[in-house]
């Protein structure tokens, strides 16, 4: 038959199937397509990063369904939102004790929709603060990997996505002889519960603590990894411009020194997250860490903001300041702590949030805190 072409329903199915977690509307793509890197971008993106300098957290928590018991030397440390099939999903990390493989949970927040979640612990029930209220019972973690890369290191660190690779940051691997140090690896996201390794990254012979993840409008990849030690941020670019498999090279090429990142005293980078802007095409980073005394008897959650100019060439950094975040809102006790996870996530509608968890799960009936933060 003669005419223009038109999709069938298997073959719109099978592309919802493909790409669940990425269907706009006709307006978002509209929005998106000033900058081609195929994931989402945020609006206004500077203005959010340098027009407040404090932050305050939004009370939230899942519970672990006894399938995960972090503590503080067994912690949670990265943490990135993820949607599909029309559900909210949370991926977080957590490390064990030497000699054991860490951790990757996947969470589902069942009772949330797109966009921005809010609280699931609500300010009072029966006149009980939300410090005392428990998350609602279907944002739960539903599963649990400890195989392949996660068997053979005790700490995966910080952890980022772009469309449907997720990264995470290795290190304490149990033998150095056999395995990097620290090193990167990326997995295709089969589906919230379903993981596959397709390429693994080391780090110069470096820690990995965390990762940022993205793909530039050239078509290569670029990631960047504080390694603490000394607290440096490498950057590492694909080379080429071919979709990501097994085969994608990585050359590193620049390094930024504690110094050069000047984010403040007594800390190390814990999480990092790459945020680019629809209207300039501008890429950005957010960096998550504590400032303390050497003694420990203060805090402060503080992020520390740039932006990377020249991604695609000779790679550079513009320091835009810090933000403090206030992990310990209202009545609701400590629910972030950046010495433990923390993460970037843009909408569909190119908004941008973050989120942070404390350690372990010293919520109501066991839960996790966890804080939504909106710039």
């Amino acid at each position: 038959m003669s005419g223009p072409a038109r999709l069938t329903a298997a073959a719109l199915v099978g592309l919802v199937l493909t790409l669940p977690a990425f269907a706009l509307n006709r307006s978002k793509q509209a929005a998106e397509r000033t900058f081609p890197i195929e994931g989402r971008c945020a609006h206004d993106v500077e203005r959010l990063l340098t027009s407040k300098e404090r932050l305050r957290a939004n009370v939230m928590g899942f519970n672990t369904a006894s399938l995960i018991d972090p503590n503080a030397k067994q912690h949670l440390q990265g943490i990135a939102r993820f949607e599909a099939g029309g559900k909210q999903f949370l991926f977080v990390s957590q490390s064990s004790k030497r000699g054991e493989g860490g951790l990757l949970a996947t969470v589902e927040m069942g009772s949330r929709g797109e966009g921005r979640w809010r609280s699931n612990r609500q300010f009072f029930i029966n006149g009980r603060a939300s410090f005392y209220t428990a998350p609602h019972a279907a944002d739960r973690v539903v599963a649990v990997k400890r195989d392949e890369s996660f068997a053979d290191y005790f700490h995966p660190g910080g952890l980022a996505i772009h469309r449907n690779i997720l990264a995470v940051g290795m290190e304490g691997a149990h033998n150095e002889s056999t395995h990097a140090r620290g090193r990167v690896d990326l997995y295709r996201i089969q589906s919230p519960t379903s993981l596959k390794l397709i390429n693994s990254v080391p780090n110069s012979g470096q820690l990995a603590a965390a990762v940022a993840f993205t793909r530039l409008s050239s078509g290569a990849y670029l990631f960047a990894v504080p390694d603490n030690s000394p607290k440096n941020i490498r950057f590492y670019r694909s080379v080429g411009t071919a979709e990501l498999d097994e085969e994608t090279r990585f050359e590193h090429v620049a390094v930024f020194s504690e110094a050069d990142l000047r984010p403040g005293d007594n800390n190390y980078f814990q999480n990092v997250d790459f945020v680019t802007d629809c209207a300039s095409g501008r890429l950005y980073m957010v960096l998550a860490f504590q400032d303390h005394d050497w003694l420990g008897l203060w805090q402060k959650n503080r992020i520390a903001r740039y932006e990377i100019r020249d991604p695609d060439g000779d790679l550079n950094l513009r320091h835009l300041g810090r933000q403090k975040v206030d992990c310990s809102p209202h009545l609701a006790g400590k629910v972030c702590d950046f010495d433990a996870s923390f993460g970037a996530y843009v909408t569909s509608e190119g908004k941008l949030i973050y989120y942070a968890s404390e350690h372990a799960n010293t919520g109501p009936g066991g839960s996790v805190s966890l804080a939504e933060i909106v710039p």
